[in-house]
Order: C-alpha cells, then structure tokens, then sequence
C-alpha cells in the first residue's frame, strides 16, 4: 500500500488537494490534538495587531516544540521572522500549491502546520497535499491542550479553544 499511494503523490501532473477545514478538523480529533496550528493563528492575529501575546506564545512553544522533537529542525526554535515572511507571502501570494503539505498514511501533518494555519485564517478553501516515502510512516507529534498545559503553558487553553470555534463557525476575518 505504501508504494502505490506514495508512487500517485510522484506522477509528475498530478496534484492532490483536500479541503483546508477537512484537514484542519482531521488533525485536532476530539482532543486538540494538533492545538500548535491554534497557537500560530494567535501569533497571525498579534501580526496584524488583534492582540500583543500571539508572538510570545509562538516563540516559547516553539522553542519547547523544537527541543522535544527531534524531527524538527533546531532552527525552527527561533522561527517569528521566517513566520512573519510566510505570512507576507500569503497576502500577495496565497497558498503555493508547489508547496504541498506533508502527511503521513493517517493524513496527520509531518510537515505544514504554519501553512495550513494561513490558509485557514486566509479563507483558503483547498490545499496540496503529499505523502512520500519519507512521510508515510512518521508519527505526527501530540501537541494537544494536555501538552501545553505539561510545558508550563496551560494558559493558552481559553484562546486556543475560542480560535477552534472561531475556525469552525468560518469567524476569523471579523
């Protein structure tokens, strides 16, 4: 199985997307699963001055995120300028479909939450997606409320927990 799926993602035309909500609701669950894609639409409000913590919360969760994982790479700890770029080219640009995100069999996200947390809070409907080798078996991390809450950032939770909803009743541009 692992062969045929990754082999569609390498035929050199095809392009496989999924809609934004759908892989965004998928990689929450019913625990918050993936609550980092929450924190880093926080940290877009406090780009575009809707709060004065996003970045702060950004910048400690991914130094933890990076120390706790191996998978990503260190200087991804101190990402906020690279953050803010990507998001600049979200305006001008959107979604850059060369770009896919990365999923494992599970369709849980490997690589690809900073970009799926612009589309969302851009209003893109549908994303690339792919699932390689590489990707097909990883693990993707727990990054529930339970974990901000075990690295001393329990207090995101209200916030993380309004933007879902927010997310989910389509609110984000109010």
């Amino acid at each position: 199985m692992s062969n045929e799926i990754t082999n569609l993602f390498n035929i050199p035309t095809l392009s496989v997307e999924v809609d934004s909500i759908w892989l965004f609701k998928h990689n929450m669950g019913n625990n918050y699963y993936n609550s980092s894609i929450l924190v880093k639409m926080i940290a877009i409000d406090c780009f575009y001055k809707k709060n004065d913590y996003g970045f702060n919360w950004y910048n400690k969760m991914q130094l933890k995120r990076v120390k706790d994982n191996p998978m990503i790479p260190k200087y991804m700890a101190y990402h906020e300028n690279e953050f803010r770029d990507l998001i600049k080219s979200f305006e001008e640009n959107g979604f850059d479909s060369k770009k896919p995100i990365i999923l494992n069999k599970d369709f849980y996200i490997v690589d690809g939450t900073h970009r799926l947390a612009l589309a969302l809070y851009m209003g893109i409907k549908r994303i690339s997606i792919k699932i390689d080798e590489k990707s097909y078996y990883l693990q993707s991390k727990d990054f529930s409320i339970n974990w901000f809450k075990n690295n001393e950032m329990a207090y995101v939770e209200k916030e993380v927990i309004k933007k879902y909803n927010e997310v989910l009743k389509g609110e984000l541009d109010e």
